[in-house]
């Protein structure tokens, strides 16, 4: 069986992207939804392209409705992704214009913004795609795991947490927002997972790449010995992302879980290789 150790991996979203998602969500009223794959898709270019800063300038340097038209064109950038189809020659993408912002001169407001061209962008359109995926599933188990704790600790439908990325303080997006965030299908099993030992583990991974219990099962025995597992639980489809699965695995020893968490923060995702399929998995907090 192929695999690979546990290793950390980089948070999906940093402070400044959060206060920027806040921003969107709460000035603009756009959809939680779609401002995670907006901000994935500024962080791919920064990453990517070297257009640096441009998560801060949208947040600091950028007016409220030239964010709100640089997210219409970002999403129109995604959808255009979605088909193999190249956009018109003339079709392009506005962001902050970083160079000139760091010169701290008054430009002129058609300097202060770059414009790539879409079709140069959708040759890395499979690049793209998978960074957007990979960062909405990344912070949506984030959300999973914090709500699990909320719901054991509280047994009612919690605020977005603070230490959640996406939202610094629990004013900053409004009730109805963080209630189209949450997965109702955790109730079913909140009196069965035992966080107070912190020996519980939730997993996501592809549903176009599943992997049954019984791969998941030989692949701890292989890195973390026999038995080392009490039980595996999927949990039902979440409505928030249902190209995705959700596993909570139970260790039978807190040794183990802390294992394969250490050195990470309490909201540190890990991932590792399955046969040859991703895996993300964070540690379900111990309630306050």
């Amino acid at each position: 069986m192929e695999g690979s150790q546990v290793r950390r991996k980089r948070k999906a979203l940093r402070i400044v992207d959060g206060q920027l998602f806040a921003r969107m969500a709460r000035n603009l009223g756009r959809d939680p939804m779609q401002c995670l794959r907006v901000i994935a898709l500024w962080k791919w270019l920064e990453s990517e392209f070297g257009y640096r800063n441009t998560i801060h300038l949208l947040l600091t340097d950028t007016e409220v409705s030239a964010v709100h038209t640089m997210a219409d064109e970002a999403v129109h950038c995604i959808n255009c992704f979605l088909s193999e189809i190249p956009p018109p020659d003339h079709s392009s993408l506005a962001i902050p214009n970083g160079f000139l912002n760091q010169t701290h001169i008054s430009w002129p407001a058609q300097n202060r913004y770059t414009r790539i061209p879409l079709p140069t962008l959708h040759r890395y359109r499979m690049s793209a795609l998978r960074r957007i995926s990979e960062t909405v599933d990344d912070v949506i188990l984030v959300r999973a795991a914090l709500q699990m704790s909320a719901l054991i600790n509280n047994n009612h439908i919690p605020l977005l947490n603070p230490a959640l990325p996406i939202a610094l303080v629990p004013s900053a997006v409004p009730p109805p927002i963080q209630e189209r965030m949450l997965d109702q299908n955790l109730y079913h099993i909140i009196n069965q997972v035992p966080l107070g030992e912190r020996r519980t583990m939730m997993i996501t991974f592809s549903r176009a790449n599943p992997i049954t219990e019984i791969e998941l099962t030989d692949f701890f025995v292989r890195f973390y010995g026999r038995d080392c597992i009490e039980q595996c639980m999927e949990v039902a489809n979440p409505p928030v992302r249902p190209s995705c699965c959700y596993v909570i695995v139970v260790f039978r020893s807190a040794e183990t879980a802390a294992e394969i968490f250490s050195h990470c923060e309490e909201d540190q995702l890990v991932e590792f290789v399955l046969n040859g399929k991703p895996v993300t998995a964070i540690m379900v907090p111990s309630p306050a």
